[in-house]
């Protein structure tokens, strides 16, 4: 399938270069176009995700210590990223209408599932549920940067 649409065209980023292929010339590489700021919101953005695919086939059971290690492992990773994930100054320049409480809704959902031990289906869909409106605009400023 990749084949087949880099006939056509296709885009690429991997790390900080831009491949494209478009029909059958040769591939063009660009690099140094990725900002920093695109980093940061993707990395913010994808944080619930990350979340929401660790625990999406263990609701309703007691998490297992490899899991439970998974998600302690990722929460700490997170918590080690900070202040990385603030928000602030992107929303005193205009890029965000108000801080991103992404960060703090990821770490405080996975503080609770860790303490508890599991995680029902309701309150991993009410978690995905109340971190959706807070997604697009994060992945609208990397896009735009």
């Amino acid at each position: 399938m990749v084949e087949r649409q880099k006939e056509i065209a296709l885009i690429v980023i991997l790390n900080d270069d831009l491949m494209l292929y478009r029909h059958d010339r040769a591939m063009e590489r660009f690099t140094g176009l990725r900002p920093p700021l695109y980093d940061k919101m993707k990395t913010v953005g994808h944080m619930p995700l990350g979340v929401y695919c660790l625990l999406h086939d263990q609701t309703g059971r007691p998490l297992e210590e490899p899991r439970l290690a998974q998600l302690t492992d990722y929460r700490d990773a997170i918590k080690a990223a900070a202040p990385a994930p603030d928000t602030t100054e992107q929303a005193k320049a205009g890029i965000l209408a108000g801080p991103s409480s992404v960060y703090d809704m990821v770490t405080a959902f996975l503080d609770t599932v860790i303490a508890d031990k599991t995680v029902s289906k309701d309150a991993l869909a009410a978690f995905a549920a109340s971190a959706g409106p807070h997604i697009g605009p994060l992945l609208a400023a990397a896009a735009h940067a």
